[in-house]
Parts: structure tokens; sequence; C-alpha cells
């Protein structure tokens, strides 16, 4: 089976799929020659990452911005040395002979090196977090314009909040449109979506007005 993996950072601004230290799947050797960075993935491809299961998913339910003791369930490891440190994924033994695993740990590691001596498979630089697992690495994959559909869903986040705060009637099933839009309709994990509507409150509360103007700027370019 083919199950491709992915390094994002600063000096790959592209993914660039990797089986180990190869970056070929096949039953041979690997050639000498690098491969180019995709610009795409196909879905099929996507959707087996989002299809995937953490065995240690990372939890938070609080609110980081608000809360200076705030902390994920479970703690995030080397979280102090920053892009230093790397997540890897280690999947678990496939459940039937010759196919694909589908479980897997994401685990910290204090470099590139460690992890990949360890048999780890990198996906991002910087620790593990609520936003490392292959569904929400998947979304990243299926959205090249992450911000735009972020920025949609934040509207109706507020929005909601707005409705609420004035007392207004809403549908039972419309109650919380932000966190419908980041889960139902992009498909990330509610632990991930939960942290980019906090960011996009902290954002709004610190750069409101600036935020705005850029936004009318836009539109009216």
């Amino acid at each position: 089976c083919a199950v491709f993996f992915f390094v994002f950072d600063e000096d790959e601004p592209q993914p660039t799929a990797l089986c180990g230290s190869c970056h070929c799947i096949t039953n041979g050797t690997c050639p000498e020659t690098a491969p180019k960075s995709p610009g795409a993935f196909g879905s099929s491809t996507v959707e087996q990452f989002a299809a995937q299961v953490p065995i240690n998913p990372f939890n938070l339910t609080c609110n980081p911005y608000e809360d200076p003791t705030c902390s994920t369930i479970p703690p995030q490891q080397f979280v102090e040395i920053g892009e230093a440190a790397v997540c890897g994924l280690m999947y678990e033994q496939a459940p039937e002979e010759g196919g694909c695993p589908t479980e897997y740990r994401m685990i910290t590691y204090s470099n590139r090196s460690i992890a990949e001596d360890s048999g780890a498979m990198v996906t991002h630089v910087g620790s593990c977090g609520v936003c490392s697992t292959t569904q929400d690495l998947a979304v990243y994959l299926r959205t090249p314009d992450l911000t735009t559909a972020a920025k949609e869903c934040t509207k109706r986040a507020f929005l909601d909040e707005l409705l609420d705060a004035t007392g207004s009637e809403k549908l039972e099933d419309e109650a919380n449109e932000g966190m419908d839009c980041f889960v139902k309709e992009l498909g990330m994990t509610e632990s991930c979506a939960r942290i980019w509507l906090d960011n996009a409150r902290n954002t709004g509360q610190e750069c409101g007005v600036p935020c705005v103007a850029a936004d009318v700027a836009d539109f009216n370019n």
C-alpha cells in the first residue's frame, strides 16, 4: 500500500512525500534525484489521512489567551525549544497483513534527527498539539486557502455570539455556527477548531479595528 507522510518546514514550503528517509514508495531502491514537491494531492490520499485515528489525541478545555495556566491534555513537550522540536507519527501494526496502518501516536522529539532515527514520520516543526492529527493535516491539504475559509467560519461564530448576547431567537441546530463550520464543513477535529476560534477571538480583541479596515480595503479593491 502507499502511505504518504509530509514535512512542513520553513525551508521546505511545499510538502514532500516521504517513506522513512526515502522519498519514493517502492519495493526497489530510491532514485538518486529528489522528486519535485507536489502541488496537490489526490482526494483519495487526503481522505485516507482524514480517516486515520490518533491513539493519544491532545485536548484543550480552556482558552490559552484568557488563562495563562491553560494547557493541553496531555501536556505538550519541548515547547520551550520552539521550532527546533518536531512532531512525528508512530504507526501501530496494520490490522491485517499487507494492509495499511490506521492508528498512530503523536510524539514530540527534540529534533528531526532523533525523530527519524526512532522511525517516526515527521509531519511538522514545533511540538505536537491539538491540530497535529492526520485529520487536521488533511484539512490543510484539502483547503489551499485555509485562511479565507477560516475567516468565513469566524464571521459565523461572531454573528452567533452577537445573537446570543442580544437574546435573539435561533433555531436549535444553528446554536454554534462557527464550530460547525470548522468541524462539519472544513473537517477539523473539535479541539483544533476550538483553538482556531480562540485565536480568532483574541485577534479580534487585539486588532479588531485594523483588521476590519483591512477587510474593507480588500473588498473595495
